[in-house]
């Protein structure tokens, strides 16, 4: 066996693991330079098993030895390296972390140069000409294989002339370099402040045992970190206001020399990337193959978000000030670190209970295990947990996963659940791949290997992990994605897990999110750290009102956020993120203080490869899970529920697209199409039950107004006008039963008699308004 599989991705029998399913155990001790090697050995094996496949004669390339050799290839170098990847997030030993974010950038490089390689890329086409000839198609699981190979040549600049090719890779160096080395900086650089005993004030007990358990420095005084496990709380309940500033500036100001830079820079990589491929932009690029298809449709869903979201948030906002207005009469605004302070007196006083004394009813130990006691009963599987005698830190625990009814191996799963120097920490929480799931070349199936890794509140010798609903509600999220990925049945890695369309794959793991807001469940996961006591039952009501009412003010963080990535990735020339974010947060938050400007250099997602320029994924992502959870509720999260997702969305990742996932859930018999636009995304914007703002039917008249007038003038010799304005409304995506609606009234008469050279944009959209406002009517 050669040595690169022996560290990567060793093979033993373990009880409940099947034949050629990956070793769990991941080695985490190497010596300097070991990394290294290994990553370059299976870039070496990679390399030699795409050279001998672009060796096979024309006429004898097939789907099994090209486009099944291709996918084997890839999935293969992914299992040898990535749980050396995966390493960089978590190990204690800086000098192994930062070989290990050295090598991601020679993997990712790699993988360009595959992507990039005219002979492969020849093969390929090869291969679908050949394939043409085939007396039998292939199935639809091998036909979408192809169209996502196909997709990936395509958006990798492989059909590009020498020149422009030469210019896309050097690009792409580039960027790959300045994504890893923003990254490397967040995830060492660990801020703190200095505070005295007096600005501890209000601060929950669990938080300030932790602070005065690290002891006082020679002038009396403690630490606070910026990391979210001690932010958040601080930022809540902290009585000093100057504290809170001081915090709250060390968050945002921290990164910004050396990351501002990277950031701006990379703005203009991306975007000379998206223009040499042939996209108007970054988003345009991340978005093409994905459930939104294109950054029009990703704009428009977002002003439709902010449309719904703003006059609810404006509310709000007015409740806050009132309450700082006890305090601070003549106020008119807030300040930033003033956000979180006064939201938390706010849910306070409307749903009359302290946050602080939810805390104690949620210990960590007894969360985890009540989740996955609800899971396994929901889902049909247990877990089992694997004692370690030897891993990268001792608070980290295993799992395997296994189906309830029949034994089979499922996977594995690595649970991280505290913050430590150099680990994983600009978000609270991530459940990456390890291995992936997929039919190995030589017989029987590989099941994944996953973790969640979180930064939730440390333990002390006083108090155990004591966890907020917020915290709960990550847990419950990051434990989705770790369901989502030992579930797959996908018969190749590309699929494997949640590896579905980018902007469904949160789906899952939002809609568990929701199971935290049954009564039932929170009985199963709460017990009083001290006495075991449930949750009464009037407290009970009242926290389930509070974090629906929470998950509102999350919406409006994660369209805030989105609105920030969509922006600063489709603005053309320089890029000035500074003054985009200190737009937005005025124009959502209605915060105008500049302090914090520099935010963006903390926001990890807006370099992360997957996440830039789709950031709206969450927000997307969040209006189909809270159908599917509304499902979930009525059937008080049962077994046949659970299962029957498990089988039709979880275990399919990629394998077919996510449309046709949602239809075979809720309704087999409807259209795939019909049944997204109505059962999912559409229902919380559907303008056909939803009131539109006067500026959204405005913004929605020019579009199509515009859309209408450029289809007619090009294509006037062969389409009517009620032809060419069913062609625009296809394309600005609105429902074709409200277009019959409109074609039905006599306004199209108008434009059938007039002369087009007179025709203005002015005037049919004025047209367009005046017959939305009458459909609505």
């Amino acid at each position: 066996m050669k040595k690169v599989i022996a560290v990567c991705a060793l093979f033993y029998s373990i009880s409940q693991c099947q034949a050629n399913s990956p070793s769990p155990l991941i080695q985490y001790k190497f010596k300097p330079g070991e990394i290294t090697e290994h990553i370059q050995q299976a870039i070496a094996k990679a390399r030699e098993s795409l050279d001998a496949l672009v060796q096979i004669p024309t006429e004898a390339k097939d789907f099994s030895n090209t486009i099944l050799s291709l996918e084997h290839t890839m999935a293969e170098f992914f299992d040898r390296t990535q749980p050396i990847m995966f390493l960089k997030d978590v190990l204690v030993d800086e000098k192994t972390r930062n070989e290990a974010l050295t090598c991601e950038t020679l993997i990712r490089q790699f993988k360009e140069e595959v992507f990039m390689r005219k002979d492969l890329f020849l093969s390929f086409e090869a291969t679908k000409q050949n394939l043409k000839k085939r007396s039998t198609p292939l199935d639809l699981e091998d036909q979408r294989l192809i169209s996502i190979w196909d997709l990936k040549f395509q958006k990798s600049g492989v059909k590009l002339d020498g020149k422009t090719q030469e210019e896309l890779h050097r690009l792409k160096a580039e960027l790959i370099t300045l994504e890893a080395e923003f990254e490397n900086n967040i995830n060492t650089h660990n801020d703190v402040i200095y505070v005295t005993a007096e600005e501890l004030e209000g601060l929950p007990k669990s938080l300030r045992v932790q602070i005065e358990s690290r002891g006082q420095g020679p002038d009396r005084t403690y630490t606070v970190s910026t990391k979210t496990a001690e932010y958040i709380p601080f930022m809540e309940y902290g009585e000093s206001e100057a504290a809170r500033k001081r915090l709250y500036e060390a968050s945002t100001q921290g990164m910004a020399v050396q990351n501002m830079p990277l950031l701006e820079r990379a703005f203009q990589v991306k975007a000379k990337i998206a223009t040499l491929l042939g996209y108007d932009n970054w988003v345009a690029y991340q978005t093409d193959g994905l459930m939104a298809k294109n950054d029009r449709q990703v704009g428009n869903f977002l002003e439709l978000l902010r449309g719904r979201m703003e006059p609810w948030y404006e509310k709000f906002y007015d409740i806050l000030l009132n309450i700082k207005r006890e305090t601070s009469p003549q106020a008119n605004t807030l300040e930033p670190w003033e956000e979180l302070y006064f939201s938390r007196k706010a849910m306070a006083r409307l749903f009359d209970f302290s946050p602080e004394e939810v805390r104690n009813y949620f210990p960590i130990d007894r969360v985890v295990p009540g989740l996955l006691k609800v899971y396994a009963k929901t889902f049909r599987i247990e877990f089992q947990e694997i004692r370690l005698a030897d891993i990268w830190h001792p608070s980290v625990r295993m799992y395997a996963i296994t189906d309830a009814e029949t034994g089979k191996p499922l996977g594995h799963f690595y649970l991280d659940l505290y913050p430590r120097e150099g680990k994983f920490h600009y978000a609270e929480a991530e459940a990456p791949e390890i291995i992936k799931g997929r039919i190995l070349p030589e017989g029987g199936y590989q099941r994944p290997v996953t973790a969640l890794v979180a930064n939730m509140p440390l333990p002390t010798q006083e108090l155990p992990s004591l966890l907020s609903l917020d915290e709960v509600q990550t847990l419950s999220h990051e434990l989705g994605h770790v369901l989502h990925e030992v579930s797959t049945e996908a018969r190749y890695a590309s699929f494997s897990g949640f590896l579905s369309e980018m902007d469904f794959s949160e789906v899952p793991a939002q809609l568990l999110e929701h199971s935290i807001l049954d009564p039932q469940i929170l009985d199963e996961i709460s017990g009083h750290y001290v006495t075991g006591q449930k949750l009464p039952p009037a407290l009970k009501a009242k926290i389930i009102e509070a974090q629906r009412f929470q998950m509102h003010l999350c919406d409006i963080q994660l369209l805030f956020l989105s609105l920030l990535d969509f922006e600063l990735h489709t603005m053309a020339g320089r890029v000035d993120s500074r003054r985009v974010y200190l737009h937005l947060r005025q124009k959502i938050f209605k915060i105008q203080s500049i302090v914090g400007e520099n935010f963006p250099a903390n926001f990890g997602y807006l370099m992360d490869p997957t996440y830039a320029g789709t950031h709206y994924a969450y927000p997307w992502s969040a209006v189909i899970a809270k159908d599917l959870a509304q499902t979930f509720e009525e059937a008080h999260w049962d077994s046949s529920i659970g299962l029957r997702s498990r089988m039709t969305i979880f275990s399919q990742g990629g394998s077919r697209p996510a449309a046709l996932l949602l239809r075979d859930f809720s309704s087999p018999l409807q259209d795939a199409l019909e049944q997204l636009q109505t059962a999912t995304l559409q229902r919380p914007l559907n303008i056909q039950t939803v009131p539109f703002t006067d500026a959204e039917l405005n913004s929605m008249s020019r579009r199509l107004a515009g859309k209408y007038i450029d289809i007619f003038q090009r294509n006037s010799e062969t389409l009517t006008p009620e032809q060419a304005l069913r062609e625009a409304a296809r394309l600005e995506e609105l429902p074709e039963a409200f277009i019959e609606k409109i074609l039905k009234r006599d306004f199209l008469t108008e434009l059938r008699r007039g002369n087009r050279k007179y025709l203005t944009l002015r005037n049919i959209s004025e047209q367009f308004l005046r017959q939305f406002r009458k459909t609505l009517k």
